[in-house]
C-alpha cells in the first residue's frame, strides 16, 4: 500500500484559485477548501480517503512513449513524487444548500517522466495538481518549459529557437487504472515587438504650413507554433 508522506501546509501552500474559481462540472464552481490532516480520513462530503487517490493513481507507473516522429515505442517511467500540499475542494452551484455538487481532493505534487533513449531524462513537471472528486477519469495538464527539459526532445516540425517561449505540455487522464495521454510542444513570440521610429514631420510649403507627421510603425505579430511529440499508456 502506498503511504503518503503528509507535508505540513495549510490552506494558502497549494495554489488554490483566488475568489473561488471557474465553473467545474455541471454550473458547479469551486468556493471553498481545508487543508487535509489525516489522509486516511474520509473528509466531509466524500466516500473515499486522500489514501485510497494514493493508491489508486499515483507512485511509479510502467509503459510506453510513442514518438510520433520516429514512430518508436520507448520504454518509459511515470513517477508522481511526494505531495507538496494536500487539501479537500468544495463546490457549489450557487443555491442555498450548494446543489448537487461533488467535493474532490486536491493533492499538488511533482510528476517526473524517463524515457529509455533518455529523450526525456527525469524531466520533471511541477507544481501538477490531481484533483480527484472519484477514483477514476482524473485528468491533469501541466506545462514543462523546454529550457528545464534534461533530455533530447524537441519538437520536429519547427525550429524552437525561432521562439521566445517554448514548453512541453503533459496532458494526463487516469482511467480504467491506467495513466494515458500525450506530450505536446507549443511556442509563441509575444506581440509587445517594438514599434517603429515616428516618421519626420514634413518640410514647410508655400503658405508657411508644415507637412503632416509620419506614421509610428506597428509593432510585430504574436507568433506561435505547435508540434506533437507523442502518446504514452502507463499501468503498474
Amino acid at each position: 500500500m502506498l503511504i503518503l508522506a503528509l507535508a505540513a501546509c495549510g490552506p494558502d501552500d497549494a495554489s488554490f484559485p483566488d475568489g473561488g474559481g471557474g465553473e467545474y462540472t455541471g454550473g458547479c464552481e469551486l468556493e471553498g477548501y481545508e487543508p487535509v490532516t489525516d489522509t486516511s480520513a474520509v473528509m466531509d462530503g466524500f466516500t473515499f480517503t486522500v489514501d485510497d487517490v494514493a493508491e489508486a493513481m499515483l507512485g511509479d507507473w510502467i509503459g510506453e512513449l510513442n514518438v510520433i516522429e520516429s514512430g518508436d515505442a520507448e520504454d518509459a517511467t511515470l513517477t508522481f513524487g511526494e505531495p507538496a500540499a494536500i487539501q479537500a475542494w468544495y463546490y457549489s452551484d450557487g443555491s442555498a444548500d450548494g446543489g448537487d455538487c461533488t467535493p474532490a481532493y486536491m493533492v499538488e505534487l511533482a510528476v517526473t517522466l524517463d524515457t529509455d533513449d533518455e529523450a526525456l531524462d527525469g524531466d520533471t513537471w511541477s507544481p501538477v495538481q490531481i484533483v480527484a472528486d472519484s477514483l477514476d477519469g482524473v485528468s491533469f495538464e501541466a506545462d514543462l518549459a523546454m529550457a528545464d527539459i534534461a533530455g533530447t526532445a524537441a519538437p520536429s516540425s519547427f525550429d524552437a529557437e525561432d521562439y521566445e517561449d517554448v514548453w512541453l505540455t503533459m496532458t494526463a487522464t487516469f482511467t480504467d487504472a491506467a495513466w494515458g495521454g500525450s506530450l505536446d510542444f507549443a511556442a509563441s513570440t509575444p506581440d509587445d515587438a517594438d514599434t517603429g521610429d515616428t516618421g519626420d514631420t514634413g518640410a514647410s510649403d508655400d503658405t508657411g504650413d508644415k507637412g503632416d507627421t509620419g506614421d509610428t510603425g506597428s509593432g510585430g505579430e504574436k507568433a506561435e507554433a505547435s508540434a506533437s511529440y507523442g502518446s504514452f499508456s502507463f499501468t503498474r
